[in-house]
């Protein structure tokens, strides 16, 4: 009876300590627009994610590029499916898209995974850390 006590409780300190994911209004998010056709601002995103976001322990992608000009990529926590990070991507014209990325906040989907993630989709290169020099310019939204 203790071994599942045990167990149980190790599961609910795992799931509570990183499955919370996004929080609206509370979460990191930032808007910038890209001068690229949405489907490539979402590849973009989408390699960012899988080069960076993942962690380990059964994270997953979940996103598709829509026939309507949008397109979205999450990374979700296993067994809860909260969300930890998201990419939105709008057509914004032919070459041209509006990306708004909202991060948990926490652990790799904090502001440098936010700033990362910014640099990818305007650059078309994937690094989990930012190079590019950064400008004076108000923290991401919280």
């Amino acid at each position: 009876m203790f071994k599942h006590w045990a167990a149980g409780t190790v599961l609910l300190a795992a799931l509570s300590g990183c499955a919370l994911g996004i929080q609206p209004g509370r979460s990191p998010t930032e808007t910038f627009d890209v001068p690229v056709g949405y489907r490539e601002a979402y590849r973009r995103a989408d390699a960012q994610v899988r080069e960076c976001l993942l962690g380990n322990g059964g994270y997953r992608v979940v996103g598709a590029a829509q026939d309507d000009g949008s397109a979205r990529v999450e990374v979700r926590a296993p067994f809860s499916e909260n969300v930890m990070a998201r990419v939105d991507v709008q057509a914004q014209g032919r070459d041209a898209s509006r990306v708004q990325v909202t991060m948990w906040g926490e652990s790799i989907w904090n502001d440098d995974a936010m700033v990362a993630m910014r640099d990818a989709v305007r650059i078309g290169s994937a690094s989990c850390h930012s190079y590019m020099p950064r400008a004076e310019s108000p923290a991401p939204r919280r």
